[in-house]
């Protein structure tokens, strides 16, 4: 009895505090008027953040196309808020230990995998209901008195079961291939047989009093830098660079091309260099 007096005496003046800051708070609880209103220009300020850098690229894409590049991305924008909405409603109907365990799980997919995005999202999705449906099974069987169940209880779990370890032994067996092979391109240079001898010249690191002046190369074409478009010294060939590069197709290659002025098979061959203006060769900085 003591040591309940005690306690009340200890919990009394820390409830006392917590309902006045709890009242406290109240006055700054937001009407639903004003939280509309924020709403709103939470979604007015997305929408210009969207629109405005966007603007940017009228000259390059034209007006058309970046006006319905801003409505797919604030589409985009508004559909994620609904998905986000409707997961937290989700979340806030089941129990908080799955829940924690739910958290736990995404932040090892995000951090301890290394992957983000759509495809980090897939395997969270994926990983969070293989595992709950093997650990829901296995908790039911070994907590319950299985002999005691219907048949159709019995196949349910089972089933349930299999299909989440079957999904971990999947995404385990996944997670140790190789990955993708890509076959290197052979290097005609290197199947020569003669080497060229070492150049004996003066170093080209070292300081000289000489002025230093610049050549470019590249396809005369360039549409963002003047040195390898219309100043161009000296014009080379575009080279075919869809050996090497992915991600150039559909309409997002559709943009780069337009943007840029070249696609994937026409890649510009460019470089910047460096010689001396005086008298005498040439020698690169």
């Amino acid at each position: 009895m003591n040591l309940k007096k005690t306690w009340k005496g200890i919990k009394k003046p820390f409830s006392k505090a917590w309902n006045r800051v709890k009242t406290f708070l109240e006055n700054f609880n937001p009407s639903k008027t004003a939280v509309r209103g924020a709403g709103f220009g939470v979604l007015i300020f997305a929408a210009l953040l969207l629109i405005i850098p966007n603007l940017l690229y009228i000259k390059h894409l034209g007006v058309i196309v970046v006006l319905i590049i801003s409505i797919m991305m604030l589409a985009l924008g508004i559909l994620c808020g609904l998905l986000v909405n409707l997961v937290l409603k989700l979340l806030v109907k089941i129990s908080p230990f799955l829940r924690l365990a739910l958290v736990a799980l995404f932040g090892t997919v995000m951090f301890t995998l290394s992957i983000s995005g759509i495809s980090g999202l897939v395997i969270f999705l994926f990983l969070a209901l293989v595992s709950a449906f093997a650990g829901g099974a296995l908790w039911l069987v070994i907590r319950k008195k299985f002999r005691r169940w219907n048949l159709i209880h019995k196949i349910i779990v089972i089933k349930t079961g299999l299909i989440g370890f079957a999904g971990i032994i999947l995404f385990n067996w996944w997670l140790i291939q190789p990955g993708k092979t890509i076959d290197l391109p052979e290097i005609a240079a290197l199947k020569g047989e003669y080497i060229p001898a070492h150049i004996e010249a003066e170093d080209p690191g070292l300081k000289c009093s000489y002025q230093v002046g610049f050549l470019t190369y590249g396809s005369g074409k360039d549409k963002k830098r003047k040195e390898f478009g219309s100043e161009v010294t000296i014009v080379t060939d575009s080279v075919d660079g869809s050996f090497f590069v992915d991600g150039w197709k559909g309409f997002g290659g559709k943009l780069r091309t337009k943007y840029f002025g070249f696609d994937l098979k026409s890649l510009p061959a460019t470089l910047r260099y460096g010689i001396r203006t005086g008298t005498g060769l040439s020698r690169s900085y």
